[in-house]
């Protein structure tokens, strides 16, 4: 193995066993991070928005993220991505949403309702998200499945997994940068082509969704 014959190596040169031990550490740990965070792919690239993916061990579902530039000002942005009542305007899937509560200035609970095509069952969850407001009207929001809040809610399946963010960089001269990504599990079995169309067309919808509702104004 390519593994043992570092360690050989090691030793070779004089290493001790212990320190060679340690050396060999460093690289398993190295290796393991390094298959984990595989390269992002670019999937998509269409209307001014791009949108990558790739795969995480132990998902079925691949990461994404979606990046665009839209001309808008950043209180709109901020208004508009904050407003869960609104989410099915232009979130992709969405059926439903609301603001269950706020936890602090910062922090807000929300439950999500996204549709699914027959036969499979729609899904929901709960979400707490975190922001951070800039000085230039930018602002980072992170968001994270939780538990507890709302009952389930059969037939509907709930996500008990799922995070990722939305960053909004104000570039001035009316122009933003907004960056989306997300990981999650859906929970229970889903077919292949679904999760497949699912990865790509749900952020590059949703993105498109936005910018046309920023730039209508």
């Amino acid at each position: 193995m390519a593994i043992c014959s570092h360690l050989k190596k090691a030793m070779s040169s004089g290493l001790s066993f212990r320190s060679g031990l340690m050396l060999l550490a460093v690289f398993l740990i190295g290796s393991a991070f390094y298959h984990i965070d595989e390269e992002w792919k670019l999937k998509k690239d269409k209307n001014g928005i791009k949108v990558f993916t790739r795969k995480v061990d132990g998902y079925s579902l691949k990461e994404y993220k979606a990046t665009m530039i839209v001309n808008a000002a950043p209180d709109a942005a901020y208004r508009l991505i904050n407003d869960a009542e609104k989410y099915h305007e232009w979130q992709h899937n969405c059926g439903s949403a609301r603001l269950i509560q706020k936890e602090g200035k910062n922090t807000s609970v929300i439950y999500v309702h996204t549709k699914a095509p027959f036969p499979v069952s729609d899904r929901d969850l709960v979400a707490k998200f975190t922001e951070q407001r800039y000085d230039d009207g930018g602002f980072r929001i992170d968001f994270k499945a939780v538990e507890g809040y709302e009952p389930i809610n059969k037939p509907k399946v709930r996500m008990s997994y799922m995070k990722g963010y939305w960053i909004v960089e104000n570039l001035g001269e009316g122009k933003l940068r907004i960056d989306h990504q997300v990981h999650a599990d859906p929970a229970g079995k889903l077919p292949d082509w679904m999760i497949n169309a699912a990865v790509v067309e749900t952020p590059y919808k949703t993105l498109l969704n936005l910018k046309r509702l920023l730039e209508e104004g």
